[in-house]
């Protein structure tokens, strides 16, 4: 892991990257990673577009427990971690 401490992270000056996976949601982010690759000489990445992972339903268990309801979002994930909302298997 390395951390990200600009919008574009290291998909911005990677040269050994290939392609970056993006939602509908951010899929503008895609494409202003590759203006700022090109804008540093690199070659622009593939853009992968995904649908959102649903966060399950009360029957799905694990995922339910925990609070999943909707939309999964990376910022609800890093922030149940901080709260110890997971349980270790």
């Amino acid at each position: 892991m390395e951390p990200i401490s600009d919008p574009f992270g290291p998909a911005a000056y990677d040269a050994d990257l290939r392609a970056i996976v993006v939602s509908e949601e951010t899929r503008k982010g895609g494409a202003a990673v590759n203006t700022e690759r090109a804008r540093r000489g690199l070659e622009a990445l593939a853009v992968d577009v995904i649908q959102c992972v649903g966060g399950g339903t009360e029957s799905e268990g694990d995922t339910a427990a925990a609070g999943f309801t909707g939309k999964l979002s990376s910022t609800t994930l890093r922030r149940w971690l901080a709260e110890g909302r997971f349980k270790e298997r």
